[in-house]
């Protein structure tokens, strides 16, 4: 799921129809051996970009309730239940 949304990025499918039209072209004019370098590197970093997004969403997930301070930002959902310290 985490993949999926990183995946979804305007700019993550640009860069990858990028490589594929890099890869193509590159690989039609110079052959395989040395037109594999640009979309190549191009793709190597879509897929790590893609990677360290998904992970860092996922890290984000696992918050405990004890954890959360005055300010934090938390995105509820229908149905989400809040824990509420009160200090009178």
């Amino acid at each position: 799921m985490f993949l999926w949304d990183a995946w979804q990025d305007l700019t993550l499918i640009i860069l990858i129809i990028a490589a594929v039209a890099s890869l193509v072209l590159e690989i039609k004019t110079e052959g395989i051996k040395e037109g594999w370098y640009d979309g190549g590197s191009i793709t190597f970093a879509v897929i790590l970009v893609i990677v360290v997004t998904a992970v860092s969403d996922y890290r984000q997930m696992k918050l405990s309730i004890y954890e959360i301070v005055v300010g934090d930002v938390v995105p509820l959902n229908i149905g989400d239940q809040v824990p509420l310290n009160c200090w009178s």
